[in-house]
């Protein structure tokens, strides 16, 4: 089949997988703010934000490694990536619980400002509990990552709902019964047991076990050792502001700023999955074969998602107070003001994606460098913004964080011989127009 006609299967199942766990995502997110109170979203927030930064601090690129590899169809080097994949996720659950030890007693201590989301009691022992989770990601099949070497997705689309499915009625019936945020907790953890059977077990292929094979150790280190910095500063990036709003605002403004942050990101995410698992290793395939062919491909791709980010960014933009207004009861209405102001972080979505054009050309040096801008952007605007403008001037900050990191991706796809400007930007008069259209009728229905 050619590349062509895989692409385009591989991308209507994984539009059709994101939208789907999208939509899960947002059903339980409806169902679990009435059962349990804002704060405790706001903790569960910060839970997330220091375990992905614990695994960011360890990613050494392993499954990027399997679909960029040439040996990524081996035994050996498969093996060799599990077993480092296992070691990974046994030493980011110690790490995760020190951290939880750390805080329980710096909580003791009374080093964290009072009302805060790590002064909560709970915040400690939740996250300890994520260790769990991690452990067991660590013992996923790599046949996951073979599947998306070939992008034949569908069965891992089908595992990935499957398991989201059975985590969520977890978290509802816990909840039903002890409305706490061990309920959030528990439906993480039942998703990544459930995931990891299924891919031991759903997937056809040689059974996973323990192996050093040198070459693939030396392989996976020498491919991942810069994308290992690169998400270091990719996670500041992404949840920095969560990581210093945890420390200067209160838990229930917190689970309104999360309620607001699902809503903002639901189709980054879908972005995101449909250019890693498809465009980045259809980028690889093409990279290797006719390198020529790569700026097509590539802006081919961009027009997909610059489109789809622009028409969500207007709309969200324009109506974003009276989503929330309709989803979620009167407590949350604080939420709405804020998706509106973070929309407009979803313009520089399509932009996002060049990081996976360098990567595919084995550039991580260049990607090093681009998580460098995008990670030191929050830590420096987001408690800047909150001195000066408070909640109001982090929103904004966190939403352009993003855009001188857009420049320094120009310079660098205009050295591999991919830019064309006109093409970056050409969809952009659609979020105006969406947003005009949006505001004007806004205006007409007197809302």
């Amino acid at each position: 089949m050619s590349l062509r006609k895989r692409v385009v299967r591989a991308s209507l199942w994984t539009i059709g997988g994101q939208i789907t766990s999208q939509l899960l995502r947002l059903v339980s997110n409806l169902i679990m703010t009435r059962l349990l109170f804002p704060d405790l979203f706001g903790v569960m927030a910060v839970v997330t934000v220091v375990m992905n930064g614990v695994l960011s601090l360890s990613e050494i690129g392993v499954a990027q490694s399997i679909i960029q590899s040439k040996r990524g169809r081996e035994a050996d080097f498969l093996n060799t990536a599990w077993t480092i994949q296992i070691l990974r996720g046994w030493i980011v659950a110690v790490f995760i619980v020190s951290i939880s030890a750390a805080i329980y007693y710096a909580n003791e201590l009374r080093l964290f400002p009072n009302g805060s989301v790590f002064a909560h009691p709970e915040l400690p022992p939740v996250l300890a509990s994520t260790s769990i989770g991690v452990i067991l990601n660590g013992f996923r099949s790599t046949h996951l990552q073979a599947l998306f070497r070939t992008l034949a997705t569908s069965k891992f689309i089908v595992l990935e709902v499957f398991s989201q499915i059975v985590g969520i009625a977890s978290m509802i019936a816990w909840a039903t019964f002890d409305r706490s945020i061990w309920a959030l907790a528990i439906g993480g953890i039942v998703t990544e047991l459930v995931k990891t059977a299924l891919s031991h077990f759903v997937i056809t292929g040689e059974r996973n076990h323990f192996a050093w094979d040198r070459d693939s150790v030396f392989e996976i280190y020498g491919f991942g050792k810069w994308l290992f910095i690169a998400t270091i500063f990719s996670y500041f990036g992404q949840q920095g502001d969560k990581l210093v709003l945890g420390w200067l605002i209160s838990p229930e403004s917190m689970g309104f700023y999360t309620i607001a942050f699902l809503l903002a990101t639901a189709y980054q995410l879908l972005a995101a999955g449909l250019v890693g698992r498809v465009f980045f290793p259809a980028f690889c395939e093409v990279g290797n074969q006719d390198p020529h062919r790569l700026r097509g491909v590539y802006y081919r791709s961009r027009t997909v998602i610059d489109f789809g980010s622009f028409v969500v960014a207007g709309l969200l933009c324009s109506y974003g107070d009276l989503l929330v207004g309709v989803l979620y009861d009167q407590r949350y209405a604080e939420a709405g003001w804020m998706l509106q102001v973070l929309a407009v972080g979803l313009l520089s979505v399509g932009f996002r994606s060049a990081d996976q054009l360098l990567l595919a050309l084995g550039r991580t040096k260049m990607i090093s460098a681009l998580a460098v801008l995008q990670g030191a952007g929050p830590l420096i605007l987001i408690p800047t913004a909150f001195y000066f403008f408070g909640l109001n001037g982090v929103l904004w900050a966190a939403s352009f964080s993003f855009f001188p990191n857009m420049l320094l991706s120009f310079f660098f796809l205009h050295r591999v011989g991919v830019l064309n400007l006109v093409l970056e930007f050409r969809m952009l008069p659609v979020f105006f127009i969406v947003l005009l259209v949006g505001m004007a009728s806004r205006s007409l229905l007197g809302v």
